[in-house]
């Protein structure tokens, strides 16, 4: 049964861990697991040879002892005891990264010893197991803290692609996944990715290599799509990261002049305080209809649907239909 499940984001580091340890307490099952509080279910991690019941009573004797104080000899962990009902003796060792949160790493074996272990070899593994664990832990909220800015770019209306100057990415959010998916404008060429014109991608190649990495400077491109109008493309330096082995990087933002934005302007226009009707017609301006189209899609005289923008310029303090636009354009995308 041999076996490590994973649930996690740092598997390449946990498993052999797990696997070391296990092995010199010649324990056949083991697991790790994050724990955070009473109001959270704790993480299973990685587990060794072990059901998805015994993992639930080990998870819950972990927890029991989380909620301890510190024992009378003021030692935290490691921390040796008998999982009620399984048979089995456990030794935990873990590392705490608040009062309530820590990380475990738990090693079982038959027997009805909680104290059988040797307290040498506990106390050998405890001085590099607990820095290791540590380190997962920072790991792990790392890639968490990662996770949640990638889905907040994702919010965004806008692709952008993380390369170096080679057009390798190694990051692409949500909505550039798709535009390369799609193959019309922007692709994959092996492991980079370039323009589908060829004249666009000589262009495309020409602003990521020519970049100075200095972070001040962007170049705006069109490129074309054979069934829709081309995307705008923002390529900039965002400068060298301060790790000597790095290259400098580069963001390609890829706008899309087709994208479906009623919603977002909808949106803008109720923070503005617009009825639905002044909201209708500055979305219409929005665009790029002129006041006697946006006019005739909503059904209205020519002259009502100036008295309407009338009052949206008032509520949106411009002046002028084009500063309109600009306004209701710049809040929805601003790269800068």
């Amino acid at each position: 049964m041999d076996q490590i499940a994973a649930t996690h984001r740092n598997g390449g580091q946990i498993e052999p861990l797990l696997r070391l340890v296990t092995d010199r307490l010649d324990a056949p099952m083991g697991m790790v697991t994050l724990h955070g509080g009473e109001s959270r279910p704790p993480h299973i991690l990685a587990a060794l040879n072990m059901p998805d019941s015994l993992r639930a009573a080990i998870t819950s004797s972990i927890d029991d002892d989380l909620g301890a104080q510190r024992n009378d000899n003021g030692i935290e962990w490691p921390r040796a005891a008998l999982c009620d009902g399984t048979g089995l003796a456990r030794l935990s060792f873990s590392c705490r990264t608040a009062p309530s949160h820590a990380i475990v790493l738990t090693a079982c074996r038959a027997g009805q010893d909680p104290n059988g272990w040797d307290e040498n070899l506990r106390t050998q593994l405890s001085d590099w197991v607990d820095p290791f664990l540590a380190l997962l832990c920072q790991a792990e909220r790392e890639a968490a803290q990662r996770e949640l800015l990638a889905r907040a770019i994702d919010r965004c209306d806008f692709g952008l692609v993380l390369l170096d100057s080679d057009s390798v990415p190694w990051f692409t959010n949500a909505r550039a996944q798709r535009l390369l998916d799609a193959g019309d404008g922007i692709r994959r060429a092996g492991h980079a990715i370039s323009a589908s014109d060829f004249d666009d991608a000589v262009r495309l190649q020409t602003a990521i290599r020519h970049d100075n990495g200095s972070g001040d400077r962007f170049r705006v491109l069109l490129l074309h799509r054979a069934r829709a109008r081309p995307l705008i493309a923002v390529v900039t330096s965002l400068g060298s990261p301060p790790d000597l082995f790095s290259e400098p990087t580069l963001a390609l933002y890829m706008i899309d002049p087709d994208r479906e934005s009623r919603a977002m302007v909808d949106a803008l226009c109720r923070a503005h305080g617009l009825t639905a009707t002044e909201a209708a017609l500055a979305a219409h301006l929005a665009e790029g209809a002129t006041v006697e189209d946006a006019a005739s899609r909503m059904h209205i005289q020519t002259q009502t649907a100036r008295a309407y923008l009338k009052q949206v310029f008032a509520k949106t303090g411009t002046h002028r239909q084009a500063e309109l636009v600009r306004s209701i354009l710049s809040g929805l995308v601003h790269i800068g």
